[in-house]
C-alpha cells in the first residue's frame, strides 16, 4: 500500500514539473516546430552533371539576420553517385521565427577540397585562377525569408550565372604565335571577388596581368588566352584588354594596345583576331622593346 502511494506521488510531481511554464513552452515548441523546406530551380538548359571528371557541387548558407552571421551550412554533390539523375537534393530546416537570407553556390569539383573558387565565405567568393576553362562554370542564388513562428514554407532557390568567359584566337599566320608567351593586362578594374547575398561583385584590382603559352588549335589556328570575370547579377559589360607577345629571349615581338570584350553572365565570348590586328616589331628583321614574361597576378 505504502508503494503504492509513494508511486502516486512521485508521478504527480513529474506532472507538476512538467506542466511549469517553462516546460509547456518547451512542448509547444517542438509540438508545432517553424521552418522551411528548400528546393533548388536550376537552369536545365545549361547545368550539367559533369563536366570533365568534374561533378556539380553544391553549397547552402543561411544567414540570420538577428546576428548577420551563418547559421547554417550544408555542402555535398547534387546530383546522385552516377550523376546521371536529376537533382536529389532537397533541404528541410527547422528554425525559429526571424528573417534569414539563403544562399547558394555551384560550382565543379572532382572533389570537395578541389575548386577553382574559394567558397569559404559566400559573401566574398573569390576565383583561385583565371583561366577561363568549361569547367569553372558557376551557379549562384540568393532569397530572402520572413519565417513566421509555428508554420512552414517552401522555399524556391533561382540560379544564375556570376561568372562570364573570353578566349582569344589568332586564326591567320598562327604558327608565328604558337610556343610565344602572351601577357595580358586588364584595362581598368578586375572584378576579383562576388557577394551573393547581393549580387554583384565588390571588389577590383587595377589592371592586373596574367601570362601564359600561346598552343595550337586545329584548322590551323592558335589560343592566346582564356579567361574569366566576374559579372553584377544579370549584367552585362565590356573589359579593354592589351595583348603583348614576347618569345624566350624576352623580348616584345608583337603588341595590340587596345581590344574590347563583351562580356555576358555565362557566356563565352570569342575574340578571332588576325596577324595585321598586332604592331609587329619583327619587321625588316628588327626586334624593339622589353618584355618580361614573369609577370604575373594571382588572387
Amino acid at each position: 500500500m505504502s508503494i503504492r502511494i509513494v508511486s502516486i506521488l512521485v508521478g504527480f510531481c513529474c506532472l507538476l514539473i512538467a506542466c511549469t511554464p517553462e516546460n509547456r513552452q518547451n512542448d509547444f515548441l517542438f509540438a508545432v516546430p517553424s521552418g522551411v523546406t528548400i528546393s533548388a530551380v536550376l537552369p536545365q538548359s545549361s547545368i550539367k552533371p559533369t563536366i570533365g571528371h568534374a561533378g556539380a557541387y553544391y553549397i547552402l548558407s543561411v544567414i540570420d539576420h538577428r546576428t548577420g552571421k551563418e547559421c547554417f551550412r550544408q555542402s555535398t554533390y547534387i546530383f546522385n553517385k552516377t550523376r546521371t539523375q536529376g537533382i536529389s537534393k532537397q533541404n528541410i530546416l527547422q528554425l525559429p521565427s526571424g528573417q534569414y537570407s539563403f544562399l547558394a553556390w555551384i560550382d565543379y569539383r572532382v572533389s570537395p577540397e578541389h575548386s577553382f573558387y574559394d567558397t569559404s565565405d559566400l559573401e566574398r567568393v573569390t576565383m583561385i585562377k583565371q583561366q577561363g576553362r568549361e569547367d569553372m562554370q558557376a551557379y549562384a542564388a540568393c532569397t530572402h525569408v520572413q519565417v513566421d513562428e509555428n508554420q512552414w514554407q517552401k522555399v524556391e532557390l533561382l540560379f544564375y550565372q556570376p561568372v562570364s568567359f573570353y578566349r582569344f584566337l589568332i586564326v591567320e599566320h598562327a604558327e608565328k604565335y604558337v610556343g610565344k608567351t602572351l601577357l595580358i593586362q586588364h584595362g581598368a578594374y578586375y572584378p576579383i571577388a562576388y557577394n551573393v547575398l547581393e549580387g554583384r561583385c565588390t571588389a577590383a584590382l587595377f589592371r592586373p596581368k596574367w601570362t601564359g603559352k600561346i598552343y595550337s588549335l586545329e584548322n590551323d589556328k592558335a589560343c592566346l588566352f582564356e579567361g574569366a570575370q566576374f559579372t553584377d547579377y544579370f549584367s552585362a559589360c565590356n573589359s579593354d584588354f592589351q595583348l603583348y607577345v614576347g618569345n624566350e629571349a624576352g623580348y616584345l615581338l608583337f603588341e595590340m594596345k587596345r581590344v574590347s570584350v563583351h562580356l555576358s553572365p555565362g557566356k563565352v565570348n570569342e575574340i578571332q583576331l588576325r596577324d595585321a590586328d598586332f604592331q609587329n616589331y619583327t619587321e625588316g628583321g628588327i626586334i624593339d622593346g622589353d618584355f618580361s614574361g614573369d609577370i604575373d597576378i594571382e588572387i
